[in-house]
C-alpha cells in the first residue's frame, strides 16, 4: 500500500468521522462499508485507523446520552432518598391509605394503643408506626421539605412513578384543604392511566374513592370499579376488604370462580373474611361443601378468639353466629347472640337485629309446608281490585311463635314488618301483637316499601281507597321507582272521579320504562289509555301484553271492549272466544 493510498484513505476517514459527528445514525453503514472494503482490498491500515475512531466517537455519544439521563435520574433518586429518610415510604403508604379508608368508610382504624406481635412467621405482625395524621405532622418541616423535593422530582421527570406516588400520598394527608384531596386523586389517576405499566396501588386508591361516593353507583361506575379492583387485586398490600368487595362484584356479574378465588385470597389476609368465603361456597352448591365447612370453621375460630377480650364487638358475635349457622349449629348461634345482650333494649342493637333475622328464618322454615300452599304464581306488581280477596290456594294454619320472638328482640327491624304484612296479605290475619308492631313501623316510617305496598293492597281490598292511595304516595316520595306503587297508583288515578289522567300516564310510563317486557305494565298502560278515551293507543298496549302472556283473560276482556268501541266486532268476538277457551282449560 503506497503513501498516496494511505493519505487518500486517511482523508476518507476524516470525512467519515465528520459525517458521523453530524449524522450518528450512519455508524452501522460506515462500519459495514469498512469491513467490506477490508475484505476486498486487504487495506488493513484503514480498518485499524477507522475502528478506534469509530469506537471513540460511539463511546462519546453513549456517554453524553448517559450523562444527560443521569442528570435527571440523579435528581429524582436523590429526592426520593432524602424523602425516604425523613418519611419512610412504608409508613407514609400505611398512614395515607389508612386515612383514605376511614374517609371513605371502608374500614375503621383499630385502637392505636394496641400493638400485636405475630406468634407465627407466616402471619405478619401489625407494623407499629410513629406517624399520625394531624396538623402537627402536616405543618412539620420534614413534611414541607419532602413535598418540595417530590415536586422538584416530578417536574424534572414526569415519568417517575415513585416520585409521583409518594407526592400523591403526602398530598392526601393535608386534609385541611379540600383541593388537596382532589390533587391526590388526580395524581393517582395519572398513575393508573399510565399505558406503559399497571400500578395496582393507584388503582386501589381510586377504587376506594369511587366506592366511598355518598350515592348509589350507576352501571358505568360499577364497571369502572370492577376494572380498578381487577388491577388493584394484584397488589400484595391491598386492603382485604377490597378483595372481598371485588369478590361480591364478580359474583353479581356472573363470575363465580373469580368471586371464589378473590374471597379465598381475602380470607388468607384476614381470617374473619372466611365467613364471606364460606357464604359464596354455599351459594355455589354442594360441590363446594368441603370448602364451606373448612372456611366456616376458620371464621368461627377467628371470631371466637375475640370474645371476652377488649377487642370484642357486637359484629364479632354476629360473625360467629353466622359461621355457626353455616355449620347447621342454629341453636348455638342463637345462644351466642342472646348471651351478648343486656337488659337495656337500646344497647346491642346489631345483636338484636341478628337475633330477629334468625327467628324470621326459623318462622319460614317451621311453616314451609303451610307457606307452600299459598299461590306461588301471584305477581306482586299486579294492580289490586277493590274487594279482591287474598290469594290462597288452600286453607293454612300458621305458627306465629318465631315471628313473635323476632318482633320481641327487634320491633324496628323492617324485615319483621314486611313478613307480617306479607303473611296477612296472602295467608291469614296475624296476632294482635304483630299487628301492633306493623302499625308502629308504619307510623314511625320504619316499614319497608314492600310492607307498605302490601298494606296498601289490604286497604284497597277492604275498600279503603284513600288509605291505599296515601301508602302508595308515601312510597313514591321516598323512592319514585317502586314498580307496584307506580302501577297501582296509575290505575287508581285513572279510575277516580274525575280521573287524573295526565299523572296516571306519567306514572305508568315510568313503570313501563323500568319493565318494558312486563305483561302487567302493558295491561295497566292499556287500561289507563282506555280511561283516557284513547282506544287505539289502548289496543296497541293490550296486544303487547297478550303477546307477552297469552293467558291473561282480563287483558283480553279489555281488548274486546276497545274493539267494540271502535266498531271492530269480529275482532272483539275473537277475543271473547279466546277467553272461553282459557276458562275451559282452567276448569
Amino acid at each position: 500500500m503506497n503513501n498516496v493510498s494511505v493519505q487518500a484513505h486517511l482523508k476518507s476517514l476524516a470525512v467519515s468521522v465528520f459525517s458521523l459527528i453530524r449524522s450518528p445514525e450512519t455508524f452501522p453503514g460506515l462500519l459495514l462499508e469498512s469491513f467490506t472494503d477490508w475484505s476486498r482490498n486487504r487495506k488493513w491500515i484503514l480498518i485499524w485507523s477507522t475502528m478506534p475512531a469509530l469506537i471513540a466517537i460511539l463511546g462519546f455519544m453513549l456517554a453524553g446520552l448517559f450523562l444527560s439521563f443521569r442528570s435527571s435520574s440523579s435528581i429524582v433518586q436523590s429526592a426520593l432518598s432524602v424523602v425516604d429518610k425523613k418519611i419512610p415510604r412504608d409508613d407514609l403508604e400505611s398512614l395515607a391509605f389508612d386515612e383514605h379508608y376511614i374517609r371513605n368508610r371502608i374500614k375503621v382504624r383499630p385502637d392505636p394503643t394496641i400493638y400485636i406481635e405475630s406468634s407465627s412467621s407466616e402471619e405478619p405482625a401489625f407494623k407499629k408506626t410513629e406517624l399520625v395524621a394531624n396538623d402537627e405532622f402536616v405543618n412539620s418541616a420534614k413534611f414541607r421539605e419532602s413535598e418540595v423535593l417530590l415536586h422538584r422530582a416530578t417536574n424534572t421527570s414526569s415519568d417517575s412513578i415513585q416520585a409521583k406516588y409518594r407526592l400523591a400520598l403526602l398530598t392526601s394527608l393535608d386534609s385541611k384543604r379540600p383541593d388537596r384531596q382532589k390533587e391526590a386523586d388526580a395524581l393517582m389517576e395519572s398513575l393508573a392511566e399510565n399505558a406503559m405499566e399497571e400500578f395496582p396501588p393507584a388503582h386501589a386508591w381510586l377504587a376506594v374513592s369511587l366506592y366511598g361516593l355518598p350515592k348509589q353507583l350507576d352501571p358505568v361506575e360499577i364497571i369502572q370499579l370492577d376494572n380498578y379492583l381487577r388491577i388493584a387485586s394484584k397488589w400484595k398490600l391491598i386492603e382485604p376488604s377490597l378483595l372481598s368487595l371485588y369478590s361480591s362484584i364478580c359474583l353479581q356479574s356472573g363470575q363465580p370462580k373469580k368471586a371464589l378465588s378473590m374471597a379465598k385470597l381475602a380470607a388468607e389476609f384476614r381470617p374473619e373474611l372466611n365467613l364471606a368465603y364460606a357464604q359464596i361456597c354455599k351459594m355455589l352448591g354442594p360441590e363446594h361443601d368441603r370448602e364451606l365447612q373448612k372456611a366456616a370453621k376458620a371464621a368461627e375460630v377467628a371470631f371466637n378468639s375475640k370474645l371476652g377480650t377488649p377487642l370484642e364487638t357486637d359484629n364479632d358475635r354476629i360473625g360467629l353466629a353466622q359461621a355457626l349457622l353455616l355449620q347447621d349449629n342454629n341453636e348455638q348461634a342463637i345462644e351466642i347472640l342472646a348471651s351478648g345482650l343486656s337488659e337495656d333494649v337500646s344497647e346491642h342493637k346489631p345483636l338484636r337485629r341478628g337475633l330477629a333475622d334468625m327467628y324470621i328464618d326459623k318462622f319460614r322454615s317451621d311453616n314451609s309446608e303451610q307457606l307452600a300452599k299459598a299461590d306461588p304464581k301471584r305477581d306482586d306488581t299486579a294492580a289490586v281490585e277493590p274487594g279482591e280477596s287474598a290469594d290462597v290456594a288452600l286453607p293454612v294454619v300458621i305458627d306465629w311463635t318465631n315471628l313473635l320472638e323476632a318482633a320481641k328482640f327487634d320491633r324496628d327491624n323492617p324485615v319483621v314488618g314486611q313478613e307480617i304484612a306479607m303473611q296477612w296479605r296472602k295467608l291469614e290475619r296475624p296476632p294482635r301483637e304483630l299487628l301492633k308492631v306493623l302499625s308502629y313501623q308504619l307510623q314511625n316510617d320504619i316499614a319497608s316499601n314492600g310492607a307498605r305496598v302490601m298494606v296498601a293492597e289490604l286497604y284497597l281490598i277492604a275498600g279503603r281507597v284513600k288509605e291505599a292511595r296515601a301508602q302508595w304516595e308515601h312510597i313514591l316520595q321516598k323512592d319514585p321507582y317502586v314498580i307496584p306503587a307506580l302501577n297501582n297508583l296509575a290505575v287508581l288515578l285513572s279510575r277516580e272521579t274525575p280521573p287524573n289522567l295526565s299523572r296516571a300516564i306519567e306514572l305508568i310510563d315510568r313503570a313501563y320504562r323500568i319493565q318494558p317486557m312486563s305483561a302487567e305494565m302493558c295491561d295497566t298502560y292499556g287500561e289507563v289509555y282506555m280511561n283516557a278515551g284513547r282506544p287505539m293507543d289502548a289496543i296497541a298496549k293490550l296486544e303487547e301484553s297478550i303477546r307477552l302472556d297469552p293467558t291473561r283473560k282480563t287483558t283480553r276482556k279489555r281488548l274486546s271492549d276497545c274493539y267494540r268501541q271502535l266498531g271492530m266486532n269480529e275482532m272483539a268476538e275473537e277475543q271473547d272466544l279466546q277467553i272461553r277457551k282459557l276458562t275451559d282449560a282452567q276448569r
